[in-house]
């Protein structure tokens, strides 16, 4: 058995916790955290922020990739002259 301290806010999330009260697995207590707790979105908003991260560092790989081919066009175009 375990407790469960939360505010309560809509009749949903009472019923949600008398299941939880009822089951005793680890995933109904997981997921009525994740819904009473009032922001599902946080989950959500650590992905974007972990896809942003990354595709700015893409695009950073792809500049720098761009700029060497620029500066290894230039040094043999000084070359051939």
């Amino acid at each position: 058995m375990f407790l469960l301290v939360v505010r309560v806010r809509s009749l949903s999330t009472i019923a949600l916790a008398q299941v939880a009260r009822r089951d005793s697995s680890v995933r109904t207590p997981l997921a009525y955290s994740f819904f009473a707790s009032q922001q599902p979105l946080r989950g959500i908003r650590l992905g974007i922020t972990i896809v942003v991260i990354y595709l700015l560092w893409r695009f950073l790989v792809a500049v720098e990739a761009i700029a060497d081919a620029l500066q290894r066009f230039a040094r043999q175009r000084e070359q051939d002259r």
